[in-house]
């Protein structure tokens, strides 16, 4: 089964997973955060998690956050914690997120050659369609270096490409 549904539906409800803010300005669009980096941000989005869904419990939201943060573009993971941080319970759940900041995001150069690669192994894959798309928003706002990985995985024979994308997003 394809783990990128998985991914589509996390940001339906990112907004109350990842409510920190790291003070990291060096992050730059496309970077991947480090393990410390994410471990900090998803302690702290868990402050947020907790005051907001007092029914999750914290290993709960550590276990939701910390695989995500590993595969966002730090850029967007911090503008995205920053945005969420300064939001009020009643404002997340009236609706007043932060889609803003995922409308923002504007693709890096690593993440174009990936949606190209895929198209073309989409096209050369017609027969073998793929649980993944190029269409998916989601794409543009994973890091690069895990878009490198993913674009490698697109010169792989058409019944392996899902598995390596899968394999590659390791999700849980």
């Amino acid at each position: 089964m394809s783990k990128a549904p998985v991914l589509l539906s996390f940001l339906s409800v990112v907004a109350l997973v990842a409510c920190s803010s790291s003070g990291d300005d060096d992050i730059g669009p496309g970077d991947a955060l480090a393990s410390a980096q994410v471990a900090g941000l998803c302690d702290r989005a868990c402050v947020k998690v907790l005051e907001c869904e007092p029914t999750q419990t914290e290993a709960e939201c550590i276990g939701d956050c910390s695989p995500f943060g590993t595969i966002y573009r730090g850029d967007l993971f911090v503008d995205l914690i920053e945005c969420l941080e300064a939001k009020t319970c009643a404002e997340l759940d009236n609706g007043s997120g932060c889609d803003g900041v995922f409308d923002a995001v504007v693709p890096t150069a690593t993440a174009e050659a990936f949606l190209a690669a895929m198209r073309a192994a989409e096209t050369r894959c017609a027969a073998t369609p793929f649980n993944q798309s190029s269409s998916d928003d989601v794409w543009i706002l994973l890091n690069d270096p895990l878009l490198t990985a993913l674009t490698a995985c697109t010169d792989d024979p058409c019944d392996q490409v899902d598995a390596c994308i899968d394999g590659a997003l390791d999700l849980p």
